[in-house]
């Protein structure tokens, strides 16, 4: 097992963290900087729907097929170690992408940027959660949560403007610069910073966990699932109500939308794991969500349901990687865990893009937001058959 030694001042420890979630809104901004423009990126690439879908979703094909991987490998080499290479490798990718003008390669370097995305999602979260003591662990991990609404939320107020001034290429070179410069910061982080000590204390500490028996294990899967829907519609729904919107007031009404899911993951997660278990608080995401359907059928505005349901995506999103802490006492089931969320985020994410811009292009705003809502009830029932399962195994007290 791995364990995390920490001997830091509360400054340092406090500027460790803000460093490693900056490395998250850089792995956010990997989907951000096409979702948020993709009106320009229409322009520079007259793509049919299914491939702006493949082009938005297709960094999730290597979450998909190496998020066990990526825990195991972050369990074993130290998850600051994987953080620093995936971020330089994201860098270069980024320069890649903003000097290519082949649909075909860009296609390619999307699915490539898919990979050291997985080793970020995976390594930032289990190195902070390491980090972060007892007391602070449900807020660290909430703030964590909150890197892809925080992106989306910047991303809606500057990728417009970049790249109507200055091109797509412009957000290619810039999140590629930032990439690359919070990379070496985490390169210049004192060695006292993080020291590992590798301990066996089971015999299976440090091995690859088969897929399979990941996947049928509730310590791992209850989180996963609802994680999975949660990013099979953020990036989806955030590209169609900004497709949508008319004029400055109309994009200005998208913008609250990641911001609400910020709130919501920063305030309500925190303050309703005082009282209850994690894997409760993401029940309670479900059931707001489902009324979101309600109060659409009984009349309320489609922007005002869009911003109820990024209030629910942030307590939901917060919840599951503090569930993942929660359920999973080691470091190296906490990395195993991330990768099984990542592995299932990836997926929904690889599926509900395509899935959720089709049915988006076929229908109005209102019946796109239904589809959302019919999917998180299958969520429901799933999350509750998989904690359930589990019941007489762990427990989920807070």
């Amino acid at each position: 097992m791995v364990q995390l030694k920490i001997n830091l001042s509360c400054a340092r420890l406090c500027s460790t963290i803000l460093l490693i979630w900056f490395a998250g809104l850089g792995a956010a901004a990997q989907f951000s900087k096409i979702s948020v423009s993709i009106s320009e990126f229409r322009d520079l690439y007259p793509i049919s729907e299914v491939l702006v879908g493949i082009a938005l979703g297709g960094v999730n094909l290597f979450g998909v097929l190496l998020g066990l991987v990526a825990g195991g490998l972050a369990a074993k080499s130290g998850p600051k170690r994987v953080l620093v290479i995936s971020l330089f490798a994201s860098a270069l990718i980024s320069f890649w992408q903003a000097e290519t003008s082949n649909i075909g390669f860009f296609l390619v370097s999307r699915f490539l940027e898919g990979i050291p995305h997985i080793f970020i999602v995976v390594a930032a979260p289990t190195l902070m959660a390491g980090l972060a003591p007892s007391k602070f662990k449900s807020v660290s991990l909430a703030l964590w949560s909150t890197f892809f609404g925080v992106t989306f939320t910047l991303s809606i107020w500057l990728g417009p403007w970049l790249a109507a001034n200055l091109g797509m290429e412009a957000l290619f070179r810039v999140h590629g610069i930032y990439m690359m410069a919070i990379g070496a910061l985490l390169i210049l982080l004192p060695s006292g910073v993080v020291k590992q000590k590798h301990k066996q204390d089971n015999p299976s500490a440090g091995r690859a966990i088969p897929i399979l028996v990941a996947w049928r294990s509730p310590k791992l899967m209850t989180p996963a699932i609802p994680f999975a829907c949660c990013t099979s519609t953020f990036v989806p729904l955030i590209t169609v109500f900004a497709e949508r919107s008319q004029g400055a007031a109309g994009y200005q009404s998208v913008l609250y939308m990641p911001l609400s899911a910020v709130v919501f993951a920063l305030v309500g997660v925190p303050l309703l794991s005082r009282y209850t278990s994690a894997v409760n608080v993401i029940k309670i995401g479900h059931i707001f969500m489902l009324l979101s359907g309600l109060a659409m059928f009984l009349g309320m505005s489609t922007l005002a349901v869009g911003v109820w349901i990024f209030c629910c995506l942030g307590l939901v999103q917060g919840a599951c990687f503090i569930a993942v802490a929660q359920l999973n006492s080691s470091d190296n089931l906490r990395a195993i865990g991330n990768g099984i969320l990542s592995q299932l985020g990836g997926l929904g994410g690889l599926v509900g893009a395509p899935v959720i811009l089709i049915v988006a292009s076929k229908s109005d705003v209102s019946v796109t937001v239904l589809f959302i809502v019919l999917l998180f009830f299958v969520s429901l029932l799933a999350l509750c058959i998989a904690s359930s399962s589990g019941q007489r195994r762990f427990s989920c007290s807070s």
